[in-house]
């Protein structure tokens, strides 16, 4: 169904620009047609790059993805702005505020707005591109009303939705670990969704040592998100057990004879046809007296945390809606859409991440390492 959805809203999208389009660029010539292809073939690229993601994975599948991935952001962009100039027309033939000279001159007034909403997303999309590059360390105290055996405070760092890949390299990548270990962390949480599919070979070859030079005194751990099923469970352990990060699927684990640490599988759409099993199931054998601190990568479903008796539930995949619109959407989609939140006794924290995924900016959303500093009870 939500592909379905997606589908739809991509071709009226495209339908609604290509007619818009065609009509403001009356009058040019042999440019109108040389631009519709430009547009046709650059639009094609989102559907080429999934049927390019299995296989041999080159720099030219990687551009033809990475093109795609850009057209996202272009057409949300292009419709916004193409409605509201659509609105302004018509609130225009009621209140004739317009200049003189482009309400006599409706094919000036098409290539005036043409210009103007290219320009405007173009510009809006570049900034946005280079301000997803700025990442904050987002700190967060946190108290949990239970003995952490010899400890009082846990240090926890966690990174979300890192999408190694075009616009995410290792060597980014390598300054962003040197800003977690600078932080000092007891422990680093991986929340999901560390590599995309299309990312080249010679980045997946690097990644394990890159990951190898996180810092962390118990250690660093990962849940699944979607991409490590996109890019093959098999493959994504292989690079989580090469870069020395323990991978918890469905499965508890007793940290420093402190507090508990769980990782769910992967779910959502595309990821996992297998069943997860209930968290209660994965508690069974646990002392729930001790702090238990949940990864999971999708923050849905939170009154299984609850119910379970979990203390910190902390997830990503939201990316906080990384673009505007869709930063105001987030919220309905999710009861904890970013952010910190509570049920119960039970708190939860949803990170934006510091990677991106399409469109490659961020417009309204900043990406963050998640500093938990946890004070347990005595």
């Amino acid at each position: 169904m939500f592909m379905e959805i997606s589908l739809l809203l991509y071709l009226v999208g495209n339908v609604y620009l290509l007619r818009r389009a065609w009509k403001a660029l009356a009058g040019i010539g042999a440019a109108r047609q040389v631009i519709l292809i430009v547009y046709l073939v650059f639009s094609y690229s989102y559907f080429l790059m999934h049927r390019l993601e299995r296989g041999e994975h080159t720099r030219l599948k990687e551009a033809i993805c990475a093109c795609g991935s850009i057209y996202i952001g272009l057409l949300l962009y292009l419709v916004l702005f193409t409605a509201i100039a659509d609105l302004i027309r018509i609130l225009d033939k009621r209140f004739a505020f317009l200049p003189k000279s482009l309400r006599a001159d409706k094919r000036k007034a098409g290539r005036v707005a043409f210009v103007s909403i290219l320009g405007g997303t173009l510009l809006l999309l570049l900034a946005g591109t280079f301000y997803a590059r700025h990442v904050c360390v987002q700190a967060l105290d946190i108290t949990i009303d239970k003995k952490g055996g010899a400890l009082e405070r846990l240090n926890v760092v966690a990174l979300g939705d890192i999408h190694v890949g075009p616009y995410m390299r290792v060597s980014r990548l390598e300054g962003i670990i040197r800003g977690v270990n600078a932080l000092e962390p007891d422990v680093v949480l991986l929340l999901g969704d560390l590599m995309n599919e299309e990312t080249i070979l010679s980045e997946r070859e690097r990644l394990p040592a890159a990951l190898a030079g996180i810092r962390a005194r118990y250690g660093v751990f990962t849940c699944l998100g979607q991409h490590e099923y996109f890019v093959g469970l098999k493959n994504s352990l292989a690079i989580f057990e090469a870069g020395q990060v323990r991978v918890l699927e469905d499965e508890a684990v007793l940290v420093a004879d402190s507090f508990y640490l769980v990782g769910r599988g992967g779910r959502g759409y595309f990821s996992n046809s297998r069943r997860r099993p209930p968290l209660g199931q994965i508690l069974k054998d646990a002392d729930m007296s001790r702090p238990v601190i949940l990864m999971d990568h999708t923050p849905i479903g939170l009154n299984e945390a609850a119910d379970a008796g979990v203390d910190l539930q902390l997830s990503g995949h939201t990316h906080a809606g990384q673009v505007f619109p869709a930063t105001l959407v987030n919220g309905f989609l999710y009861e904890i859409g970013n952010g910190y939140g509570r049920k119960g006794k039970t708190q939860y924290y949803v990170t934006t991440g510091v990677g991106i995924w399409s469109p490659p900016a961020r417009i309204g959303s900043t990406a963050e390492i998640a500093q938990m500093r946890i004070k347990f009870g005595r």
